[in-house]
């Protein structure tokens, strides 16, 4: 959906420079006390998961962003800096990166379920009747997230 893969390529642009420039990366693992934001895994959608959870979770992106120590490297002169940094002090951003996060949610648990990354009762693999009943739990939570909006009426 046009929506969510705007968030996802907005945050993966951020990433991207962040990541690219030794002196963006120590500034960013400074204010992050070395935690990483970008989230390697197996799939895709499970890295862009991560990657925006761990995101959002880091409200010192933001205070990176506006503290003078960003301002004087040297790399955050360019348009992609600027793009960035735009991108991380924009409400809408993060207002998007949430209802992704909520959407996609519900999905991800029952595409674990199905990988075998959650079993039930400890050691057993969930019957697809479990895994139909959960399915449709996902998409219940899906159109709650959305409220009184029609999926297609802002994409």
């Amino acid at each position: 959906m046009p929506r969510f893969k705007k968030v996802v390529d907005q945050a993966k642009a951020f990433t991207i420079f962040a990541y690219g420039h030794t002196r963006t990366l120590k500034c960013l693992r400074c204010f992050t006390e070395g935690k990483e934001v970008v989230r390697p895994e197996v799939t895709r959608f499970a890295s862009n998961f991560l990657t925006l959870a761990s995101m959002q979770e880091k409200d010192q992106l933001r205070k990176m962003v506006v503290h003078s120590k960003w301002d004087t490297l040297k790399d955050v002169k360019s348009k992609k800096e600027k793009e960035a940094t735009s991108t991380i002090l924009s409400p809408n951003f993060w207002r998007d990166v949430k209802l992704t996060l909520t959407v996609f949610e519900p999905l991800a648990k029952v595409l674990r379920l199905v990988d075998g990354d959650v079993l039930v009762d400890g050691d057993v693999r969930p019957a697809m009747g479990f895994v139909y009943g959960e399915l449709l739990k996902a998409k219940k939570q899906i159109k709650d997230a959305f409220g009184p909006l029609r999926l297609d009426s802002r994409m």
